[in-house]
């Protein structure tokens, strides 16, 4: 059987009912899954952000904007009052001609949780075949407010939550697409890289470890790991790097030389993983401070928690000291 017109734009094949063109508006395609009676999705253009009616009626030219998803397709042509005139099964974007899309459909209805949440009716486990769907996984949505791109921060069956690049989802989500390669709009998926800084300033005491973790700014948090208490929570196992600076403020002390010994340290579920230190005198009447680098790369599990302490010993004036970035990345 001869196939459909799809480029620039779908109409039936010629002869279909013994005529064509305007002769075939309102005429209906109805689109299934390849060998269903299911209902799949087709596209009013390549972003394929917008879903079709379906099924699509034919303009008074006989014809309409059809762009398929990744998926394959049965299509069942119509006239007006519902009778069957034609059925192709197999059809996809390769044998019609469309450039296949990084954007994958669910094929499924998109539920609204809340503005960083919601489920898909009908899948059962997004984590497998054919979705894959993972911590870091793409996801393109449209919802009223227009579409919105975003990241899989975590799967729970047919639930995904998520961390949106830029606006919200909205109880108009319609369509919920997966992201497969890279490109305008990325569908890339995004790696683990969290960037803070400006912590709080703390108070040492005298040879005691003090956790530096205090309420600052999340500058940047791909997947949303970063915890309220300025620590970080791996979700994906691999080998990370920590780095950063610490700034160290010592008041003036009343006579002769302090001697300050600081020690700076990463630590992995509060054990030390990597240290920093330094030793500085410090003449009476004067304000002192220091910054120190630090930089370590480490294997986590998914909930390992990464910190920042300082250990200090001193004479005198307690020094300050605070977190001005700390930068934690998933090289692998």
């Amino acid at each position: 059987m001869s196939s459909p017109l799809i480029v620039p734009k779908f109409a039936f094949p010629g002869g279909v009912y013994g005529v064509a063109g305007s002769a075939l508006a309102g005429f209906k395609l109805n689109t299934y899954a390849s060998g269903t009676s299911t209902p799949q999705a087709t596209y009013t253009d390549s972003t394929l952000s917008v879903n079709n009616a379906n099924p699509v009626i034919m303009d008074a030219n006989g014809q309409a904007n059809v762009w398929l998803g990744n998926s394959s397709y049965k299509f069942v042509g119509t006239d007006a009052s519902g009778t069957v005139v034609w059925t192709v099964d197999n059809v996809t974007q390769s044998s019609l001609g469309q450039a296949q899309s990084e954007w994958v459909s669910f094929n499924a209805v998109p539920v609204f949780i809340s503005t960083t949440s919601f489920s898909l009716t009908g899948i059962a486990d997004l984590t497998v075949s054919p979705y894959f769907v993972a911590i870091g996984t793409r996801v393109r949505t449209v919802n009223t407010g227009g579409t919105i791109y975003s990241t899989v921060t975590a799967v729970s069956a047919n639930t995904l939550t998520v961390k949106n690049d830029s606006g919200v989802l909205d109880a108009g989500l319609s369509s919920a697409s997966y992201g497969i390669i890279g490109g305008a709009q990325s569908s890339l998926a995004k790696r683990s890289l969290y960037i803070f800084q400006s912590g709080a300033n703390v108070t040492m005491v005298n040879a005691v470890t003090t956790s530096l973790s205090a309420i600052g700014t999340n500058v940047l948090d791909n997947l949303n790991e970063g915890t309220t208490s300025g620590t970080f929570l791996a979700k994906v196992a691999g080998t990370y790097q920590a780095s950063g600076l610490v700034s160290f403020v010592e008041g003036a002390a009343t006579t002769g030389i302090q001697n300050v010994a600081q020690q700076v340290q990463v630590r992995k579920n509060s054990a030390v993983i990597g240290s920093t230190f330094i030793n500085w005198p410090i003449a009476a009447s004067t304000i002192s401070s220091q910054v120190i680098p630090f930089n370590f790369t480490a294997a986590l599990a998914a909930s390992d928690v990464i910190d920042i302490a300082c250990t200090a010993g001193f004479t005198g004036t307690a020094p300050t000291a605070n977190i001005l970035q700390l930068k934690v990345e998933r090289l692998a």
